[in-house]
């Protein structure tokens, strides 16, 4: 059985972008992803990043020019951190 956008649970995900803000002090690249997120296929990671986007969870890049994510405060709100 494959993973699908519904299988990735959004609040570790968006509490992993604010956590790695945070340390980083800038948004999150693609590459800043560490496991079980960066060993997700490129398509379904950019889908279920754009459901946070579109959500209003997240904010940033997700057709792979820039590759950046930051969090918003709903996403906050929603989430913690």
């Amino acid at each position: 059985m494959s993973t699908q956008c519904k299988d990735i649970a959004a609040g570790p995900l968006v509490r992993f972008v604010a956590d790695k803000q945070v340390e980083l002090g800038t948004w999150v690249c693609v590459w800043d992803f560490e496991p079980p997120y960066s060993e997700l296929p490129d398509k379904l990671f950019r889908a279920k990043m754009g459901k946070l986007i579109n959500k209003g969870y997240l904010t940033g890049c997700n057709c792979g020019c820039r590759g950046d994510y930051e969090v918003t405060q709903k996403g906050l709100e929603r989430f913690g951190r």
